[in-house]
């Protein structure tokens, strides 16, 4: 399938869920990075999964609020 074919498809797709499909990719990756246990690295705690979950939501409403929703995924990702 060419780019010129999906185009359309992708454009096609509400814009709801492609906020929540954005969400559930980005959220898969840091959820499986965050429940990694190495043994010589502090062990994700209470605090980063609730910073996983603040991010996450904050990419849902994306498109109605984007810079909150910006500065709440930075300052998240960057604790």
């Amino acid at each position: 399938m060419t780019f010129e074919r999906l185009l359309p498809r992708v454009r096609a797709v509400p814009p709801i869920t492609a906020d929540l499909l954005v969400a559930a990719g980005v959220a898969l990756f840091t959820a499986s990075d965050a429940a990694v246990n190495d043994p010589e690295y502090r062990q994700a705690d209470a605090f980063t999964w609730l910073l996983v979950a603040v991010s996450v939501l904050a990419l849902v409403a994306r498109r109605r609020r984007p810079v909150p929703a910006g500065r709440c995924t930075g300052t998240s990702g960057s604790c």
